[in-house]
């Protein structure tokens, strides 16, 4: 699940990190990944019910919840740094495109 991930960046990164991250700042990730995770789920069953194809929803549900992404990333850069934020993020895309794919298998397999 991607909520211990990012709190795990968050602990790892702390120590060359301009900042630890506080309880508040690792609260509001935890928060902020639940709506995404949210918002990744509800698109991707959406588009799980249509006839596009998986690669397509998949792209869809990204674009979807992009929003969701930019506090993170704000967060995150205030805890790590930009470098660092953007590549956590890289990485956290190729699993949420993963679980995307998962949902969508799931939910159609329901059918």
């Amino acid at each position: 699940m991607m909520i211990p991930t990012f709190l795990l960046a968050l602990a790892a990164a702390a120590p060359a990190a301009p900042h630890r991250p506080s309880q508040a700042q690792l609260v509001q990730v935890k928060a902020l990944t639940e709506k995404l995770g949210t918002c990744h789920r509800s698109r991707a069953a959406a588009g799980a019910a249509t006839d596009a194809e998986v690669d397509r929803i998949v792209a869809s549900t990204l674009a979807a919840c992009q929003a969701r992404v930019t506090p993170i990333r704000a967060v995150l850069v205030k805890v790590i740094g930009a470098d660092a934020a953007d590549a956590t993020l890289a990485a956290k895309r190729v699993q949420w495109e993963d679980a995307i794919r998962r949902i969508v298998a799931a939910e159609r397999a329901k059918r």
